[in-house]
């Protein structure tokens, strides 16, 4: 049974005078019920949970709400009836601004807490959590939450796995301050966000794909609640307009079980594929089809890219290529795309972006005819251009035009052009950056560096700034909304932000990676990154805070710390799992470590590290299994198994002697297992 009061009643209830102790009699009414058990109240009622933290901050009452923060079996019940981990943020949120408010120190707890929950949300299995196990396996330093969570892990019968990780930071790397899942399978590798400016930020990827239940889910980025999904077929790419209201997305073909292009991995050049583009509105969930001569449906669509005008001018502006070498700008009126302008263009066009927030499209093509590998057809005769171009969007009018050379050498300090294929590194990527004035990031083949544009013959050689050395190759880079922030992949899939002053490369970070990446991205018109692993987790990072352990970098290439001796202790985890072994917990950690990656298997006494031959993205053991398992994943998106026991790679090796540890099993919330 149920009443609703009119809003009246509402209004002149919420006048009294009394309202600290109206809502102080409610909070004792609750507790007299539960015997202050907070988690132990009916399920059934909802309002006690969404509203307990409320009416606690109405009533002034710091002890109940203390103890509510802090019980995090309430937490555990709260975040598997709310099936979202945003509410139960939200009343954390209260508690801090209410005791920050009363210059109450105790909210900084508070604040790590959410900072804990937010940080590994994309792990959390909220409708079967156990809170207390999360809380005793993810943090990673022996604080007051794991202190808590022991506390009540004692309450209750049954063992507990714990880690406890050494609470030293890695200061050459940052970590990502919030994660969101997204995504079943290894094929799920489509995802796109909204345009956080025009109101709440939707994020866009699939769940099964290739699968009999494939679909396209749109979820708001903050409650991680789905906004609407779709069942469909094989997702070949995803799109999402600025304001979160239109999605498109590809239904492609693939040869031999793969996809045929790798939209992300080979960083927005384009490719041939078959398949059809569908675009839907997302509020009323109906279809939005292309109109040919504005009068009736396109019925032969070639568009082998597509993308949404990062910001909204009259109408919502899709950018589209047909063939490789017509560029088509299209326009969402109601329900209909209606065609404004196209242009075509003699060769295959590598790339096309939208720049200048929205206001600009700048696009590259090879000066030749050649093949997928962009090796000239030819030769023989054959021009050694590529041809990069600035156009105004609404009428296809070019501004500005500059040629850099397709292949280039290194000859001491200088990038010379050359026709030597075998010798030389071609052209994969290009990026336009306008700030105070103009330069290209330009990533060749076996480096990337910043070009400075002047009107000169010879502007390779005399204007290309190479990355720092020590980045290796790069496989990927993104450029953020205010053209300040360079992110870069390299070859190792490690991430690195650089920091533009002036045009000039200044400073850089390195980012904490968690996993084998997919891609990365900036939101747009803001400084927040994102990574998306292989595990479909997709985490954020604040790359713009002042607070973070920024690195000069020196005129050679090198920076500030390169000598520091603390850098060969640098370690990244990867992956980690937990099993029993003859009644004894046992610990194995996915590492890397100076290029190398390890499996580091260790119990209460031992620990032993073995060295990988390839990159790993996954570590499991087993209760009573005296071998360990590694799995990576291909570029084919093949999952490869290796067993890690007696032998691998042919060489043998022992590992056994570190199960070799007490026969009597310890009660764990008393031991720790130190990794």
């Amino acid at each position: 049974p149920a009443c609703v009061l009119h809003d009246l009643i509402m209004e002149y209830l919420q006048q009294s005078k009394d309202c600290q102790q109206l809502n102080k009699n409610l909070i004792d009414g609750y507790r007299k019920y539960c015997d202050g058990k907070w988690s132990t109240y009916p399920q059934r009622d909802h309002y006690y949970f969404q509203y307990l933290i409320h009416h606690a901050i109405k009533a002034k009452d710091d002890t109940t709400i203390q103890e509510i923060m802090t019980d995090f079996k309430w937490m555990n019940v709260k975040l598997r009836i709310d099936n979202t981990i945003y509410h139960l943020r939200m009343d954390m949120d209260k508690t801090i601004n209410y005791f920050t408010s009363k210059n109450n120190e105790i909210w900084k707890d508070y604040q790590q807490l959410v900072q804990l929950l937010q940080k590994h949300e994309s792990r959390l299995p909220i409708k079967s959590i156990d809170l207390l196990q999360v809380l005793l396996t993810i943090d990673v330093s022996f604080n007051w939450i794991k202190e808590r969570a022991l506390e009540l892990a004692k309450e209750n019968d049954g063992y507990w796995k714990i880690t406890k990780i050494f609470d030293k930071k890695n200061k050459r790397t940052v970590e990502p301050f919030r994660s969101k899942k997204i995504g079943n399978t290894n094929n799920d590798w489509c995802v796109a966000v909204s345009n956080p400016s025009y109101g709440g930020l939707r994020i866009i990827g699939t769940q099964n794909n290739r699968e009999e239940k494939c679909q396209i889910v749109i979820m708001d980025y903050e409650t991680s609640m789905k906004v609407h999904q779709i069942t469909t077929k094989d997702i070949y790419n995803v799109a999402i307009s600025p304001n979160g209201r239109i999605l498109g997305f590809k239904v492609g073909h693939y040869h031999n079980a793969q996809p045929i292009f790798d939209f992300y991995r080979n960083n927005g050049q384009i490719v041939l594929c078959q398949g059809r583009w569908e675009i839907c509105n997302i509020d009323n969930k109906e279809e939005i089809y292309f109109m040919e001569n504005n009068s009736c449906r396109l019925q032969d669509q070639d568009f082998d890219y597509l993308k949404f005008c990062p910001v909204i001018h009259d109408n919502v502006i899709i950018l589209a290529i047909s063939v490789r070498k017509q560029v088509k700008v299209w326009k969402i009126v109601k329900n209909e795309i209606h065609l404004m302008s196209k242009q075509s263009f003699d060769y295959d066009i590598e790339s096309i972006e939208w720049i200048d927030n929205g206001r600009q499209i700048m696009l590259w093509t090879k000066m030749y005819e050649c093949d997928e590998n962009g090796v000239p057809q030819d030769r023989n005769e054959w021009n050694n251009k590529c041809q990069i171009q600035i156009w105004d969007w609404q009428l296809l009018d070019r501004q500005k035009s500059f040629s850099v050379p397709a292949y280039i050498i290194q000859r001491g300090n200088q990038y010379l052009p050359t026709i030597n294929i075998n010798e030389g590194s071609l052209l994969s990527a290009v990026y336009y950056i306008n700030r105070n004035d103009e330069c290209l990031v330009l990533r060749y083949k076996s480096l990337c560096g910043l070009l400075m544009l002047k009107n000169d013959d010879n502007v390779i050689q005399n204007s290309l700034h190479p990355f720092p050395s020590f980045l290796g190759h790069i496989n990927d880079a993104n450029i953020s909304s205010n053209q300040q922030l360079i992110s870069v992949t390299t070859e190792g899939e490690d991430v690195y932000v650089l920091k533009l002053v002036n045009n000039q490369l200044q400073s850089y970070i390195k980012l904490q990676r968690l996993h084998s990446l997919h891609h990365s991205f900036f939101i747009p018109e803001s400084n927040r990154l994102l990574l998306y692993y292989k595990n479909q987790q997709l985490y954020e990072y604040d790359v713009q805070a002042d607070s973070l352990p920024w690195k000069i970098l020196k005129n050679d290439g090198k920076d500030d710390e390169d000598d520091d001796d603390d850098d060969s202790d640098d370690v990244d985890y990867v992956d980690c799992s937990y099993a029993y072994i003859s009644n004894n917990p046992v610990g194995a950690h996915l590492i890397k470590k100076d290029w190398t990656y390890y499996l580091s298997v260790l119990s209460l006494q031992h620990q032993f590290d073995h060295p990988l031959d390839q990159i790993y993205d996954q570590c499991y053991i087993f209760d009573d299994v005296q071998f360990a398992i590694v799995i990576r994943i291909t570029d084919q998106m093949n999952v490869v198994i290796t067993q890690v026991s007696q032998t691998y790679s042919n060489q043998q090796f022992n590992i056994e002697y570190i199960f070799h540890v007490s026969s009597i099993r310890p009660h764990l919330y008393h031991q720790s297992i130190d990794v």
